[in-house]
């Protein structure tokens, strides 16, 4: 491969890495509503959309990003992962040259099984706690200090060793490094290096062996540099081995990863009765809140949300908020959530929130209007208003013709807010409901 080639395709591969990121930050922003969707292009989300909504959409994603990775190798962290793409500039900025990482194959495979065994048995906990997506997006939305301390502690890792979090601990790295073993298409060193160890130098992942000649195509995430820096063009990526293929450093850590694996596997599945109660607990605490459209229950939402945030930058009103364990709900002191809106439970990328297209939104009950009358300035000030009325999309207040008093009709309230957020008197709030229904068209 030519010089030029070789330092195009390092390039290509940054430039694509920045739009990326771009397009995470504008989503987590709330910047650009639009490219919300764009953030089921990532492993865990996919994987957790496809369990829980099963859908097409969600199911070509998925497949999408395994067949990539299995032609190509692990593009996807070092192009779409925002993550890993910060540790890079992080690592990049601190000047410090790569070193050759930790294996911790018993770590990477204990990890990797319980947090997929957790989703296997319904909890999205374990993605939560160690997903990079979900992570960054809690930073990037201001959503969660604990969520901000997380990513510092990855960032810091990253100048220590570059990437450790990458192929220690994070479940996704670990999942596409095992479909990347098997790519037919690998980075391989050939009989004309000369051992100088630029290439492990610039390395990312800190998985080239320069005495032995190997790159760990599991561990290594193509960024590519190795093979713009090598002064003899000994790295080529291709078909045809020039050396044993191997994907992993030896037999004997391969096994050892899905030894850990199946007893990560094993912890998960022995341990969702009690991350199921947990999750219960944390549910049992977002009860004495509203929730946003499509989250159906609680216990539904303990169970899905990965409490990435998106939904929060992403609400026009900022009614929407996280507080309990990373949960979002509503909060009506913001704001109220918009008749004409469903932006939350569109862009949400796990299925935590039920897509609903305007015409079901329009029909969900999400609480129950509460009125206080003695508040209400109709009565303790005998004078006219009608605010509450006038800000009802769906006719659920009447002004009496006598009084000017309103009235609410209970059987057609959604719970919206709309009410309450402009009642200059505060004699009205928004009752929680058990689980969220479908009134009937009338």
């Amino acid at each position: 491969m030519k010089k030029g080639l070789r330092g195009s395709l390092v390039l290509a591969r940054r430039l694509v890495g920045c739009l990326a990121f771009v397009v995470a930050l504008a989503a987590f922003s709330g910047w650009v509503p639009w490219v919300g969707w764009l953030m089921r292009f990532h492993v865990a989300t996919s994987w957790l959309g496809m369990l829980s909504l099963c859908t097409v959409g969600v199911i070509a994603t998925f497949a999408f990003i395994v067949v990539a990775t299995l032609l190509l190798g692990r593009v996807y962290c070092s192009v779409l992962c925002p993550l890993g793409l910060l540790q890079d500039f992080i690592h990049w900025a601190s000047r410090r040259k790569s070193q050759k990482l930790f294996r911790l194959g018993w770590l990477r495979g204990l990890v990797f099984g319980f947090v997929f065994g957790l989703s296997l048995f319904g909890w999205a906990l374990g993605f939560r706690l160690l997903e990079p997506y979900s992570s960054l997006g809690r930073v990037l939305a201001l959503t969660s200090l604990p969520g901000v301390a997380m990513v510092l502690v990855v960032l810091g890792l990253s100048l220590w060793r570059q990437r450790l979090f990458c192929n220690s601990l994070c479940p996704v790295g670990t999942f596409l490094g095992w479909i990347s073993g098997l790519s037919p298409l690998k980075l391989r060193i050939s009989e004309s290096c000369v051992g100088c160890g630029k290439c492990a130098k610039v390395c990312n992942a800190g998985c080239i062996d320069v005495e032995g000649k190997r790159i760990d195509n599991g561990r290594c995430v193509r960024c590519l540099n190795c093979i713009s820096s090598c002064p003899t063009r000994a790295i080529a990526w291709g078909l045809k081995p020039k050396q044993a293929p191997m994907s992993v450093p030896n037999r004997r850590d391969f096994l050892m990863q899905c030894g850990f694996s199946i007893l990560g596997l094993c912890i998960g599945g022995a341990l969702s009765g009690a991350v199921g109660r947990l999750a219960h607990s944390l549910a049992e605490v977002s009860k004495e809140f509203v929730l946003p459209p499509g989250a159906g229950d609680a216990d539904r939402l303990a169970r899905l949300c990965t409490a990435c945030g998106l939904c929060v930058a992403n609400c026009p009103t900022n009614v929407i908020v996280l507080k309990t364990g990373g949960l979002p709900h509503l909060d009506f002191a913001h704001g109220n959530c918009q008749f004409d809106c469903n932006r939350c439970s569109s862009i949400c990328p796990t299925g935590a929130l039920k897509p609903l297209d305007l015409a079901t939104k329009h029909r969900t009950r999400i609480g129950q209007v509460v009125f206080n009358a003695k508040v209400c300035k109709v009565f303790s000030e005998e004078e006219p208003c009608g605010k509450c009325a006038e800000a009802c999309k769906i006719e659920a207040v009447v002004l009496r013709k006598t009084t000017g008093a309103p009235r609410f009709k209970r059987d057609q309230c959604i719970g919206c807010g709309s009410c309450v957020n402009i009642c200059p008197t505060k004699a009205l709030e928004i009752k929680v409901v058990e689980s969220q229904t479908l009134l009937e068209q009338g």
